[in-house]
C-alpha cells in the first residue's frame, strides 16, 4: 500500500493535482505582474530546457558537492577556482550555477544571480517538486545513511533529547521554536519517492560515504550525467581546493569559527531503544535499503 501510493504521488496526475491549487492562487494574484506570471508558467511547463537535477536528502553534502562542481566549471573556464566565505555560504569566483527546482524563481525573489550551465536542487520528496519536466531530468539523488543524516540534521537544529520523538513523528514543536524543517517522517519520504525512480534511464543515486570515500570518481560521474565535460584535472584541483582542510582555512580567513553548513566534529544520538526501533521498522517498509544501506547505523 506504502509504495502504490508513492507510485500514484509520483505519476504525473498525482504531482499536477498537487501543483494546480499554487499555480491557480499565482494566475489570480493581483500583486504578480503579467509577464511574471507567464515566466512562472513557462518554468513549471518546461524548466527552461535545463535537464540537470541534483535532488539530495538534507545533510548528505549538497554545499559540498556543489562548491566543488562549481569550482571545478571555474577552472574549466579558466579562472583560478578561489571563494570564499561570506553570508553563511561559501561562494566561487565563478558563479554559483544551483537554483532551486521551482518556478518561483520567476518572481525574482532569488538573492543571488546563478550562472549557465544551471543546475536545479532539490531536498524535497520527488512528488512535491514543482516542475513538470521533472520526469526527463537527468538526476543526482543524493543520499547518506540514515541516522548519520538524522545526527547531522538534528544538531543543526539543535533538537534536544526531550524531542526526539516529536521529530521522529513529524509532530509540531514545543514551546517557543520553530516547527522542525525536515523531520524524520520527510527523510522516509524523500527514500520512498526517489526509490521509486532510481531505475529510470538518466536517474544515478550518489552515496554521501562514497563521495566522501573518493571524491574525483563521483563528481566525475555527476559531471558525466550531467553532459559538463569538465576535463579531469579540473575535477581532481577542485577535489583538492574543497578539501575539509581548505575549507576551515577559508572559514578562520573569514572570522567565523564554525559554520552549520561543514561539520568538523560529531555529536552522536542517544535514542532510546524504542526509538531506534521505531527508526528500523519505518526504514524496513520502505526503499531505504533500495540505495544499499542496512537497516542499523
Amino acid at each position: 500500500m506504502r509504495r502504490a501510493l508513492h507510485t500514484l504521488r509520483n505519476s504525473g496526475a498525482g504531482r499536477l493535482a498537487r501543483n494546480v491549487p499554487s499555480l491557480i492562487k499565482l494566475c489570480a494574484s493581483p500583486s504578480v505582474p503579467a509577464e511574471r506570471k507567464r515566466a512562472c508558467l513557462a518554468f513549471y511547463a518546461g524548466g527552461e530546457g535545463v535537464r540537470r537535477l541534483f535532488a539530495t536528502l538534507p545533510r548528505s553534502g549538497f554545499h559540498y558537492l556543489a562548491l566543488m562542481i562549481d569550482v571545478a566549471l571555474d577552472l574549466k573556464g579558466g579562472g583560478s577556482g578561489a571563494y570564499t566565505y561570506d553570508g553563511g555560504e561559501f561562494h566561487s569566483a565563478g558563479g554559483r550555477h544551483d537554483v532551486a527546482l521551482d518556478w518561483r524563481w520567476k518572481l525574482g525573489r532569488l538573492t543571488y544571480a546563478p550562472v549557465e550551465p544551471y543546475i536545479f536542487h532539490s531536498h524535497m520528496p520527488y512528488y512535491r517538486n514543482t516542475c513538470w519536466a521533472l520526469p526527463a531530468m537527468r538526476t543526482v539523488v543524493m543520499v547518506r545513511n540514515v541516522w548519520d543524516a538524522m545526527e547531522s540534521l538534528m544538531a543543526y537544529h539543535a533538537v534536544r533529547p526531550d524531542e526526539y520523538d516529536a521529530f521522529l513523528a513529524g509532530r509540531r514543536r514545543a514551546g517557543e521554536g520553530p516547527d522542525f524543517p525536515f523531520s524524520f517522517q520527510e527523510f522516509v519520504r524523500f527514500f520512498d519517492s526517489w526509490g521509486a525512480v532510481l531505475g529510470r534511464r538518466g536517474v544515478m543515486a550518489l552515496r554521501y560515504e562514497d563521495l566522501i570515500a573518493d571524491p574525483v570518481a563521483e563528481a566525475t560521474r555527476v559531471a558525466a550525467l550531467w553532459d559538463l565535460e569538465i576535463p579531469g584535472d579540473c575535477i581532481e584541483r577542485a577535489v583538492e581546493l574543497c578539501s575539509k582542510d581548505r575549507m576551515k582555512a577559508h572559514l578562520q580567513a573569514a572570522g567565523v569559527a564554525a559554520t552549520p553548513r561543514v561539520r568538523f566534529d560529531r555529536t552522536r544520538l542517544d535514542l532510546t531503544p524504542r526509538q531506534a526501533d521505531y527508526v528500523r521498522r519505518h526504514l524496513r517498509r520502505g526503499r531505504y535499503g533500495d540505495f544499499g544501506y542496512a537497516l542499523d547505523p
